[in-house]
């Protein structure tokens, strides 16, 4: 799958992507420096690269947490149905038996 080379993601900054950014040490190539070679654009590209894998990874964490809260939400539906259904109740004698305390001779 490949998105349009015009296309714009923005990432918030409060993914951890972007955040760990500001928190590491410069690498080899610090940010807001330009690339030494003549290749400007692939720099360009790969950053756009990581904008996306990060945006892709966010989506997939929240997908994530709600299918959680939906497997939660069906857990306890279904404990509370075993609950109802293995709860005793008071057996009734059958109805074509006769109670001998009940019949006045």
């Amino acid at each position: 799958m490949q998105e349009p080379s015009n296309a714009k993601l923005e990432v918030p900054g409060s993914t951890p992507g972007a955040s760990a950014t500001h928190s590491q040490t410069p690498s080899v190539d610090p940010p807001h420096r330009t690339p030494t070679s003549n290749n400007s654009s692939t720099g360009a590209a790969t950053q756009e690269s990581i904008r996306i894998m990060v945006a892709t990874q966010k989506a997939s964490i929240v997908q994530s947490q709600a299918d959680q809260e939906a497997s939660a939400l069906r857990m306890s539906r279904i404990k509370e149905a075993i609950l109802l259904l293995s709860m005793k109740t008071k057996q009734l004698p059958p109805p074509h038996r006769i109670n001998p305390s009940r019949v006045a001779t």
